[in-house]
């Protein structure tokens, strides 16, 4: 059987094992060709991201508690305790690996000189060190970290499959970086595998279900009411994923692409969103409880208020951008706008299949479409 081991970077920006990647990872583990461990130093970053997450919706609730005092409207926003929030998800997030039957493999416990060793030869995952410069930098400690929870577990005589996002770190051409196949060879004549997204190994170790895909391909094509729920029910979620860090959309266009700089919004709010299409492209982890996934290609159409900083704002009016600018008297420092943008996104739709119930939806990822940009 297969161990996988699953870097952040694959589960962000899924702090807590909630989403529909990580429901079907945790639904099939040990039921099939692998089982799963999540390294206590990923545990720890998601906890952070979480905790960044709640400080963020704090400050939104005060924010909107301070406006409803100005306006003398009464408010019930309650206060939230950080540090209680955070305790209660690090509790779930724990229990939820276990009760999947997934190990948490502790914190390795190196010898120092080993790190420092890594980390002034740059061998991955830490960074070498750029051209004409001796020093080394020390980014990758977590990573080395969680490459070596991975290389322990080979090491144990488990067949590893790392799985992480992270190409800079881990990987090269796609594959596993050289300097940890050595690491690995040497350390324990293991092995190590390499996978660049927990998509990818859903697809390689769930079933794939044609039969599925076909009728939900019908379904949209030829059942209006099905296809009209279809678009209400994945418009929310890309709403808030086209501002998040699952998006790589431009909002900030420019007719000459000649100029390198980047524009990148003060601050972006998608005041509204319109689907143009949904595709069904795969259907996996279907099975006797009749509950999988479909992965999902959704085009659609955002439009964006936006601010920028006014000397931003100057460039894009001056290039050409798509963005059109109000107020520029208002504020000296900051420049409002909005735009509308055509977007591609992906993702993952968890479908009862014997009701064709809609259960849970999570964006991938978001971008301009192809061939769309000036």
């Amino acid at each position: 059987m297969i161990t996988a081991v699953i870097d952040t970077s694959a589960l962000f920006p899924d702090c807590t094992l909630t989403g529909v990647r990580a429901q079907m990872l945790l639904r099939w583990s040990g039921r099939g060709s692998y089982d799963f461990a999540i390294p206590e130093v990923v545990v720890l970053e998601l906890v952070h991201d979480a905790r960044e997450r709640l400080q963020t919706a704090k400050q939104r609730v005060e924010k909107a508690e301070r406006i409803c005092a100005e306006l003398e409207v009464d408010a019930n926003a309650s206060s939230i305790n950080v540090d209680a929030g955070i305790e209660q998800v690090e509790k779930n997030l724990r229990n939820r690996i276990r009760q999947a039957g997934g190990t948490i493999p502790p914190i390795p416990t190196p010898e120092h000189r080993e790190l420092v060793d890594r980390s002034i030869r740059g061998q991955k995952p830490f960074n070498r060190p750029s051209q004409g410069s001796r020093e080394a930098s020390d980014r990758g400690y977590r990573d080395t970290l969680i490459w070596i929870s991975a290389r322990e577990l080979a090491a144990a005589g488990r067949r590893v499959v790392l799985v992480t996002k992270n190409t800079g770190d881990f990987a090269h051409e796609g594959q596993l970086h050289p300097d940890l196949v050595r690491d690995v060879t040497q350390a324990s004549g293991g092995l190590v595998e390499l996978c660049l997204s927990l998509d990818e190994f859903l697809k390689d170790h769930l079933p794939v279900d044609a039969d599925v895909l076909e009728a939900i391909q019908e379904l949209l094509a030829d059942d209006e009411a099905f296809r009209d729920a279809a678009r209400e029910f994945v418009r929310p979620s890309l709403k808030d994923a086209a501002i998040d860090r699952r998006s790589r959309v431009d909002f900030a266009r420019a007719a000459n692409t000649s100029d390198d700089s980047s524009y990148s919004p003060e601050a972006v709010t998608i005041s509204d969103n319109k689907i143009l299409s949904v595709q069904a492209v795969d259907a996996y982890g279907f099975d006797d409880d009749s509950v999988g996934a479909i992965e999902l290609k959704i085009t659609a159409e955002l439009t964006a208020d936006l601010v920028f900083a006014r000397p931003d704002a100057e460039w894009l009016a001056h290039l050409g951008s798509e963005v059109e600018f109000e107020d520029w008297d208002s504020i000296e420092t900051a420049v409002a706008g909005y735009t509308t943008v055509k977007v591609v996104a992906t993702g993952d739709l968890l479908l009862d299949k014997g009701s064709h119930t809609l259960v849970d939806f999570d964006v991938v990822a978001v971008s301009n479409v192809a061939g769309d940009d000036p």
